[in-house]
């Protein structure tokens, strides 16, 4: 029965998932990064010339969304590790990806008025990642310290 497989499957990454309260936050950092850059490597010159996206040749360098999509994959790979270093390097990279969308979000600002919704979205997104980044090193020194305690 191939369907009981997808299912074990299935709660098996709801297990991984879930079981750590900052995960959530590293895997929709992952798809953001790697989502959002997709378009802007494959399109980049039809983007600039939309409206929606004014002022984007700010950063119109193909190196700046090949970054922000390596960043996506840094953040997959080492949210998939486990141990103490891999979660220190996670944090990390959320901090950084916190000050990737900030700079996302001021190329919506730097055309305001009008205040559109996609600043706002992009500064709640690098507040999560940044807070959750702290909370991830935070909680490895935790640990890192109640280890080296016991040594």
């Amino acid at each position: 029965m191939p369907y009981r497989r997808v299912i074990i499957q299935y709660e098996s990454f709801l297990d991984w998932l879930f079981s750590q309260g900052t995960r959530v936050v590293e895997f929709l950092n992952t798809a953001l990064l790697i989502g959002f850059t997709i378009p802007l490597i494959f399109n980049l010159e039809g983007i600039l010339s939309s409206t929606p996206y004014p002022n984007i040749y700010v950063t119109g360098n193909p190196l700046w969304w090949g970054c922000m999509a390596i960043l996506g994959f840094l953040q997959w790979f080492a949210m998939s590790r486990k141990g103490i270093h891999s979660n220190q390097v996670s944090g990390y990279i959320l901090i950084v990806s916190g000050w990737v969308w900030a700079m996302v979000a001021s190329l919506f600002l730097s055309k305001y008025p009008p205040l559109t919704p996609a600043p706002i979205v992009y500064l709640i997104i690098a507040f999560i990642d940044t807070v959750a980044g702290l909370y991830l090193l935070r909680l490895n020194k935790k640990v890192e310290d109640r280890f080296t305690k016991k040594g």
